[in-house]
């Protein structure tokens, strides 16, 4: 944002049109007036953009002083507890928060090791490689890239037929 803030109004895109304009309509500004005109329209910009970013800069400023790194409920009072009753009352578990974690936990092993299995059998992981260090994000960036992946795309994904 600051980037933004501080670019001079001559290089934004409104100006440099209205600039533009001044220029076609030379028969409607004078030669005198048109250095006015380009210090009015920087005005402009500097009241009309230049000063809301600014106290949109103060505004995040204060908020990184008081933002923490401990995300998540728990950190608030009975925020553990509470985590707990929204898992009862979102889902269908009896589980607790700790036991859906294990068997998050659980689940990635073994989808890991069916992983390694299928792709060591195919020849495409090496010794001591796993699955998602040799394709690192390989769910997450082909279920939300281009619908249409490239070949060169394609190639990298692991084979799923045998």
């Amino acid at each position: 944002m600051r980037g933004f803030a501080a670019k001079t109004a001559a290089g934004e895109p409104a100006v440099r049109e209205l600039q533009r304009q001044g220029r076609s309509a030379s028969r409607i500004v004078s030669a005198e007036d048109k250095p006015a005109l380009k210090a009015r329209c920087q005005k402009r910009w500097s009241e009309w953009c230049g000063r809301p970013y600014g106290k949109l800069i103060a505004f995040f400023e204060g908020q990184l002083t008081r933002a923490t790194t401990d995300d998540g409920v728990w950190k608030l009072p009975d925020g553990a507890a509470f985590y707990a009753w929204r898992l009862r009352q979102q889902t269908t578990t009896n589980m607790t928060p700790e036991q859906v974690h294990a068997l998050g936990l659980a689940e990635v092993a073994r989808i890991d090791a069916q992983m390694r299995t299928i792709l060591s059998a195919q020849g495409q992981l090496q010794a001591g490689e796993t699955p998602r260090k040799r394709w690192p994000g390989w769910p997450r960036t082909r279920a939300f890239s281009t619908p249409t992946p490239t070949k060169a795309a394609r190639r990298r994904w692991p084979s799923t037929s045998g």
